[in-house]
């Protein structure tokens, strides 16, 4: 991912600020959210020692981003709970990658297909208000 520079500004995915936008949806007048969280319900990571300076900080970016997220949900939760908004959430059944550095289309559809095939067969959290 880059910065897009236009007019003399630059541009970043709104993923750089908020990764669950919950709290702009609500905003800008939703009454209903549905989040597909891209995580298990129960945190499954397994962490190797670092070994070099590079996976270290790695490490340290991965757990500020996951801060971030937890953030990103937390707020969403209460904001959703204070303007009366539908939230549902929707959490992955297993571990789809450890990395989100490969792209790969044909594994992507199949974990679509995956995520949307247990979303149909699964009751969604409503308004969770623990974080």
């Amino acid at each position: 991912m880059r910065l897009l520079t236009k007019n003399g500004f630059e541009y970043a995915d709104g993923g750089f600020s908020a990764f669950t936008p919950i709290q702009a949806a609500i905003d800008r007048g939703a009454t209903s959210v549905d989040v597909i969280v891209l995580e298990t319900q129960e945190l499954m990571k397994n962490t190797v020692s670092s070994t070099n300076p590079f996976s270290s900080t790695m490490k340290v970016f991965s757990h500020m981003l996951d801060q971030i997220y937890h953030n990103d949900m937390s707020i969403g939760k209460l904001k959703s709970h204070q303007h009366n908004v539908d939230l549902k959430l929707y959490h992955l059944p297993r571990v789809i990658t450890t990395t989100p550095l490969v792209f790969d289309p044909s594994k992507m559809a199949e974990w679509w297909r995956e995520g949307f095939e247990h979303a149909q067969d699964v009751t969604p959290l409503r308004k969770v208000l623990t974080a």
